[in-house]
């Protein structure tokens, strides 16, 4: 195996036996350095002093080869994990790795119509076929943390950024990959999505794009609580957010079935903590009381103006949007994957 800059430890073992996987998993270090002289299902494994890989698993990403390269040696990429992944270096001050996520987001993953893949080998090819508009959104948000604002970041911005307003707000499928439709951690995604692409577009000239996708997100923040916040569940009387939505009206009690071979139950009763997305991203303040998960309501707006800060990309991070109608995505600076 050959990189650049150089691997700092080799091996080539056995699967099941002398493989990377096998070495990590006594103690998360790469102790090992064998040399499989004989054909079999040869696993070779690389140390790099590189951070920002994209996709699942632990660096040094073991690859398969010689005989029988099964194709879960490298784990897919998906473009939310991605992003992740990228906030997460960037808060720890690694741009450049950052900027290496985006770059592969927009020249391998990203479709010619804008849209991504639910997940991909590293070569982009699809490994899983839905499509999860959450990970349309957020390389654009990406973007703009990074302040990759310039003409060739536009091109692949304004793409998907059109493909949300074609195709948002419902979702094929929502963050854990197995409902879909009115999600609210999904549009959250999508509304910082256009905010930022609102953002973008201006900084190009294109201030018809701006006002469209502005346009777009203020109309989905308007009835977002329409869609996927009820205010006559069955396990309180306060308003809450579901999980998902079927027909974008919250207070219908469609069945749907639990995923995974579960039960047809009222809609109402599935819930968890991914609402808390419209607060990460700014699109709803802080909730003022836990009980009920109240919030109050923001508009998604984007600012033509950059606020100040220790960096670009921190001001990029904490300024979304600093218009008469707020929108911040991340309360901290360069904490939007968090």
């Amino acid at each position: 195996m050959a990189a650049n800059p150089a691997l700092t430890r080799v091996s080539s073992g056995y699967l099941g036996t002398s493989d990377g996987w096998t070495d990590l998993r006594t103690d998360h270090q790469m102790d090992w350095s064998y040399v499989a002289s004989q054909p079999g299902n040869v696993v070779q494994t690389g140390q790099t002093s590189l951070t920002g890989l994209p996709g699942r698993g632990t660096s040094p990403w073991p690859s398969a080869s010689v005989a029988q390269p099964g194709p879960a040696a490298v784990p897919p990429t998906r473009p939310c994990d991605l992003y992740q992944i990228a906030t997460g270096l960037l808060a720890d001050g690694d741009e450049p790795a950052a900027n290496r996520a985006l770059d592969y987001l927009w020249q391998v993953q990203q479709r010619p119509d804008g849209s991504f893949p639910q997940n991909s080998r590293l070569d982009g090819a699809p490994v899983f076929t839905n499509l999860q508009m959450d990970e349309v959104a957020f390389p654009i948000v990406l973007a703009w943390q990074l302040g990759r604002t310039g003409a060739s970041d536009w091109a692949h911005v304004q793409l998907s950024a059109d493909y949300l307003v074609a195709h948002g707000p419902a979702s094929p499928q929502e963050r854990w990959e197995n409902l879909g439709n009115y999600s609210p951690a999904t549009i959250a995604a999508e509304i910082a999505g256009l905010a930022c692409a609102a953002g973008i577009a201006r900084e190009n000239g294109d201030h018809l794009a701006a006002r469209r996708y502005v346009a777009t997100a203020d109309a989905w923040r308007l009835s977002l609580d329409q869609w996927t916040r009820t205010t006559n569940g069955p396990p309180s009387h306060n308003p809450y957010y579901l999980r998902v939505s079927v027909t974008g009206d919250a207070n219908a009690g469609t069945e749907i079935r639990v995923p995974d071979g579960g039960p047809l139950v009222d809609e109402r009763r599935i819930v968890d903590p991914s609402f808390l997305e419209l607060v990460r991203l700014g699109v709803s303040a802080p909730m003022t009381r836990t009980s009920g998960q109240r919030s109050r309501s923001s508009t998604a707006r984007c600012a033509s103006r950059r606020p100040t800060g220790h960096s670009g990309t921190a001001r990029r991070s904490t300024g979304m949007a600093r218009d008469a109608r707020r929108l911040t995505v991340g309360a901290h600076r360069r904490r939007i994957g968090g």
